[in-house]
């Protein structure tokens, strides 16, 4: 269950998100848009043109994540400014129902989730990002830093990987991805995968064996 006031929200620009994938050509950035519950920055802090139920059809060329990241759209394309140092943005808060709640509850409310295991090129220790797509179509992102899960942005992974995961939404099992470092945060020996949920215990297996890292909190055990 998704928050009812982000739905509606996204109703009332619905046809704004979709001119982004007419206008760029871009395969499911309107998914992505929305998956990532950006907002168009011109409509959040401007003028709201607003009748019949819905804001005004417009191509929105900056839209915000909710940490603080900022993504553009120049001429048919799309690309991402980490840690936009907007005054604004300091009062942003969650629009997510689950934020805060534990990495192991937010696997039991997904349908899929995508892994990066690798070595931090700074700290010489495993690094690990894990994506979540929720049953209500929000990606969830948790990076493993100092022995701690911590609630990031999926724009981390970079926009064409992140787009990229939609072309698995009905994936049944498992499937070890070709690694490529277009993360933001750089890793060596790095092996990515993309699972169904509940993740296969095989899957499991092969992660324990090679990384001695322990994720059977993705078992749905009670």
């Amino acid at each position: 269950m998704s928050s009812p006031s982000l739905d509606r929200f996204y109703n009332q620009i619905d046809k704004s998100i979709k001119l982004i994938e007419k206008y760029t050509e871009i395969k499911n950035s309107y998914k992505l848009f929305k998956a990532c519950r950006l907002k168009p920055e011109g409509l959040i802090f401007g003028k709201k043109e607003y009748s019949n139920n819905q804001y005004k059809t417009k191509l929105y060329r900056s839209w915000f994540d909710e940490f603080g990241n900022l993504v553009k759209l120049p001429v048919k394309k799309i690309y991402v400014v980490y840690n936009h140092l907007d005054p604004r943005y300091k009062n942003i808060v969650s629009t997510d129902l689950y934020y805060g709640i534990s990495i192991d509850k937010i696997a039991k409310i997904s349908k899929f989730f995508h892994l990066i295991i690798g070595l931090d090129e700074d700290e010489k220790d495993n690094y690990i990002f894990i994506t979540f797509l929720g049953i209500d179509d929000y990606f969830r992102s948790y990076m493993f830093i100092y022995n701690e899960w911590h609630h990031v942005s999926p724009l981390i992974l970079g926009i064409p990987k992140v787009r990229s995961l939609f072309n698995y939404e009905d994936i049944k099992y498992f499937h070890q991805l070709k690694f490529k470092k277009n993360n933001m945060i750089p890793c060596d020996q790095g092996t990515e995968w993309i699972s169904c949920l509940p993740v296969p215990e095989s899957l499991l297996e092969i992660i324990k064996k090679k990384y001695e890292i322990d994720f059977s909190f993705l078992k749905y055990e009670e």
